[in-house]
């Protein structure tokens, strides 16, 4: 890859892997419509990876919190707030993990399914149910008010990130505003319950990325995940701070204008 596209890819990643609106469906169209080639599933795993450490440093004391959680629930001392914490998150993880796999059974994703048509029904489709989360329902909840079936519902919708355009972090965050979270509560929920989905992903096809990676691509990965990283800590941070004073309609605009763009030219 050349080195305009290495810090596209990064730039791409690791903003819009954590706003509502799809970094998957946005790498697909910085091939599509940026005239690179597609780098591929392992060089999007690289950039997912590198999201993945972000998320661990911007979080750590909620990660550190759930780490010490399943210590305790393994200990049979349920009753803690940080064992409630880790077990919402391996409830919530479960309908997607299980979605990932069937999906890498079946070989993944066909062609069709990275075409724009599908990622801008997508765009569109969870736009407007973002829209009604955010405007119609309830802001008074944060992560430890949410119950066992809050946290599976949670976990049901991030098994539709699977398709093109809907976003993990926005099925999400919209199922947590659909339950009454604040904006910021939604979101520090999805960015934890991204960490097994991730997780899962890196030991699924680390083994095949480095069999199949020359030295040049592994360079190239290494330099996007590094740029990604950088770039996810600055998003994470920002994202935070601008829920705190406003909702949800930029992304929900920025979703409909996207949908409409890639309707008029597929």
């Amino acid at each position: 890859m050349s080195l305009l596209h290495i810090v596209v890819l990064a730039l791409v990643q690791g903003v819009f892997e954590f706003l509502p609106i799809s970094s998957s469906a946005h790498l697909v169209l910085v091939s599509k419509l940026g005239g690179f080639p597609d780098q591929g599933p392992l060089v999007d795993l690289a950039l997912h990876l590198a999201t993945l450490c972000s998320i661990l440093v911007c979080l750590w004391p909620e990660v550190r919190r759930a780490f010490r959680g399943l210590w305790l629930a393994l200990r049979g001392r349920f009753h803690e707030p940080d064992a409630k914490l880790a077990l919402l998150l391996i409830l919530a993880s479960v309908p997607g993990l299980a979605a990932g796999l069937g999906l890498y059974l079946m070989g993944g994703e066909g062609a069709h399914m990275r075409s724009l048509k599908v990622i801008a029904v997508g765009m569109a489709v969870f736009a407007v149910a973002l829209y009604v989360a955010d405007k119609f329902f309830p802001e008074d909840k944060e992560i430890k008010d949410l119950g066992w079936g809050g946290a599976l519902i949670i976990g049901l919708s991030q098994a539709c990130a699977f398709i093109p355009g809907a976003s993990r972090s926005g099925v999400t965050t919209t199922a947590g505003r659909f339950l009454g979270l604040t904006r910021t509560e939604s979101i520090r929920f999805s960015l934890l319950l991204s960490i097994p989905l991730i997780l899962a992903a890196g030991a699924a096809g680390t083994g095949e990325l480095a069999m199949e990676a020359d030295a040049a691509f592994l360079r190239d990965a290494l330099i996007a995940a590094f740029l990604t990283f950088l770039v996810g800590c600055a998003t994470i941070k920002l994202l935070l701070r601008y829920l705190q004073k406003a909702d949800m309609t930029v992304f929900v605009i920025y979703r409909l204008l996207l949908a409409g763009f890639l309707f008029a030219v597929a």
